[in-house]
């Protein structure tokens, strides 16, 4: 029967070092738990400190991005548009007023030069000579053209 004593020592033995070890394994994982915590709340802290208001800004300059990109966008059209209505005008304004001015003016210089040309020609012309200038005239013929 001295062995069963052993064996009950045995089995105590076993039994408290099973007790421990359960002991032990408990109190690591409430300290994994507890700490779990502690680092979530600093976690939690640092992100309500630092990380929401640098979120905000960036959001905030984000969408001040896109209202200005926006307002260049329709600027832009508005320019586009501006610069098509102001072309289309002067093409109208060139066709209506600029051309005829433009005729009129070589009309007077055309007038001009050719009374002061013939002023000249009648100056230089001798009496009884034909009036006009020489090699000006159609002198007929078709020797000019080819058969």
């Amino acid at each position: 029967m001295s062995d069963l004593g052993n064996l009950t020592t045995w089995v105590a033995i076993i039994a408290v070092a099973t007790g421990l070890q359960t002991l032990l394994l408990c109190g690591i994982a409430l300290g994994a738990y507890l700490g779990y915590r502690r680092i979530a709340a600093q976690v939690e802290a640092i992100k309500s400190e630092y990380v929401a208001p640098l979120t905000a800004r960036a959001h905030a300059a984000i969408e001040n991005v896109e209202d200005m990109v926006g307002r260049v966008r329709r600027a832009d059209e508005e320019v586009r548009e501006a610069i098509h209505r102001t072309s289309e005008r002067a093409s109208r304004v060139a066709g209506k007023l600029l051309w005829p001015v433009i005729g009129l003016n070589r009309g007077i210089w055309t007038a001009i030069t050719s009374f002061v040309a013939g002023y000249r020609d009648d100056r230089r012309t001798p009496a009884g000579a034909p009036a006009g200038r020489a090699g000006m005239a159609y002198q007929g013929g078709t020797h000019h053209v080819r058969s």
